[in-house]
């Protein structure tokens, strides 16, 4: 596996470099978003850490740019005393994990392993709920037979929910499964990601397969439930 870091910081290559080494992870260093983009482009690369601050843009921008461009890799975004806003906005323009800098490197190991499942070998089954298909082996979205584009988290929270169809998802249920056990998400940070999928897989459909059960949580479903049978509300 191979990761990309961008930044220009010292003691940022430092942190990375080691828990990288830790996990067995092969790295590039470049300290600009041009770069970046660059390698990321014509490179594979299982997770791409980056700080915010670039000599020629931010983060954000190299979010943007890479998602703009369907490039999938997952993004782990290191930021300096993010307000909640900050972090929102980042996951809004496709950054998988925001992590507030300093950081230690175990905790960085921590994310990085919870990002870089999907590119271990291993499953290779197909996902199917009507006309929603998550193909494991290629990371590929459909629906109706177009193709969607998710970020690796939003992802993440779309296989798990297919393989719990038509059954309650409470919110402490989708992060134990979803998040790292010692990486909870904060505040509405889960609720943004499930409008974010929302937007994707049901917006641009005639039908809507995500529903919130007020106060309980949600669940993968061809109608809202309680006015379908076959439904589990636990």
């Amino acid at each position: 596996m191979k990761a990309l870091v961008v930044s220009t910081d010292r003691e940022v290559q430092k942190v990375l470099g080691e828990a990288l080494d830790v996990q067995h992870i092969e790295l590039k260093m470049v300290s600009t978003l041009t770069e970046a983009v660059k390698s990321a482009t014509e490179d594979r690369y299982c997770v791409v850490i980056s700080d915010d601050r670039l000599a020629d843009g931010r983060g954000v921008h190299l979010a943007q740019q890479l998602r703009q461009a369907d490039i999938g890799w997952p993004i782990l975004l290191l930021m300096r005393e993010p307000d909640e806003q900050t972090k929102i906005k980042a996951l809004d323009v496709g950054v998988d994990e925001v992590l507030e800098w300093p950081v230690t490197p175990a905790l960085v190991l921590a994310h990085v392993r919870s990002l870089v499942r999907r590119c271990e070998p291993g499953e290779s089954a197909v996902l199917k709920f009507n006309d929603l298909v998550f193909d494991l082996r290629t990371l590929e979205v459909t629906r109706t037979g177009q193709k969607i584009r998710l970020t690796s988290r939003e992802m993440a929270i779309l296989e798990y929910f297919l393989r719990h169809p038509r059954r309650l998802i409470t919110r402490h249920e989708l992060v134990q499964a979803v998040w790292e056990a010692n990486n909870s998400p904060e505040s509405n940070v889960v609720e943004v990601f499930m409008a974010r999928l929302r937007n994707k897989v049901d917006k641009p459909f005639e039908n809507n397969y995500f529903h919130t059960i007020v106060g309980r949580g949600y669940m993968l479903s061809e109608s809202q439930p309680g006015t379908e049978p076959n439904v589990a509300m636990g």
